[in-house]
């Protein structure tokens, strides 16, 4: 299924602390320098707070947690150069894509292509750390919301056009409150019945389906 959208400081994190909260296992492969990374993980942690739920950044492979089992409050978020060259003008440029295992109504696994963001932010005249936090939060916002699909306003609406990038409302930009709501509630249900998550880069194609994140004129 195709779908189309047109578009902190970092935290020691405790994989096992109470409330709703999520890990990030972020894998750098892209080399964005801790600086470029600086405002995208700020707004991540800001686009989750307002949602009611704390953020926590871990620099994957260095760190020790990245060797261990997920767990199920933790999300793999790669950042690497795009497959294909579109260029800037091209009316829809994948930002980045999800792994939504349907029968799960959840997962863990989302990649997001740095090199587009920064293709489109000075046609849109925004910046670019700023552009990677969201688009980052909306691919983890379809796997905690277990859809592929789009809402009509807010963060995780279908299409970032020129007009609100450059307009910058609040709204625009995060969660809506029932999205915020059934995310709490996919945390907990994760925390209470773990899913075999270690598995999440064998899980076959006939059980996931791919929410593609678009950035449109």
């Amino acid at each position: 299924m195709v779908l189309l959208a047109a578009m902190a400081a970092p935290a020691a994190a405790d994989p096992d602390q109470a409330g709703d909260s999520i890990v990030l296992r972020v894998y750098n492969v892209i080399g964005l320098t801790d600086s470029e990374l600086a405002t995208a993980r700020l707004t991540v942690r800001d686009v989750f707070k307002a949602a009611g739920v704390q953020t926590a950044w871990l620099n994957c492979p260095a760190m020790g947690e990245c060797r261990e089992r997920l767990r199920p409050n933790e999300f793999i978020v790669r950042l690497i150069r795009s497959p294909h060259g579109l260029p800037a003008s091209s009316p829809d440029l994948t930002l980045g894509v999800s792994l939504v295992q349907s029968e799960l109504s959840s997962g863990s696994f989302t990649t997001v292509y740095p090199d587009r963001v920064g293709l489109i932010s000075p046609r849109f005249g925004r910046e670019q750390d700023l552009l990677l936090g969201r688009a980052i939060a909306h691919e983890l916002g379809h796997l905690l919301l277990g859809m592929t699909a789009h809402s009509a306003g807010g963060l995780m609406r279908a299409r970032w056009s020129e007009r609100r990038l450059q307009a910058a409302a609040p709204a625009d930009w995060i969660f809506s409150d029932t999205e915020a709501r059934k995310i709490r509630d996919v945390i907990r249900a994760r925390s209470v019945a773990p899913k075999p998550a270690d598995h999440i880069a064998a899980v076959s194609l006939t059980s996931a389906v791919a929410a593609k994140s678009f950035v449109a004129h």
